[in-house]
């Protein structure tokens, strides 16, 4: 038996009651994802800004 099925089998057994408190408890501890943030990029007015890095790496 895995541990979901035994954590499954334990929540059918609870009484009414406290299936309000374990479902605040299971939100709390759920991940929440953060929205990926774009890389933004610096133009210093240097030599590597107006190149292509990956060409000239390669040559």
């Amino acid at each position: 038996m895995t541990t979901k099925e035994k954590i499954k089998k334990r929540i059918d057994s609870l009484p009414d009651e406290l299936l309000d408190q374990v479902q605040k408890y299971l939100d709390s501890i759920k991940t929440k994802r953060k929205p990926k943030r774009k890389i933004r990029t610096l133009h210093l007015k240097g030599q590597y800004d107006s190149i292509d890095i990956r060409r000239k790496a390669y040559e």
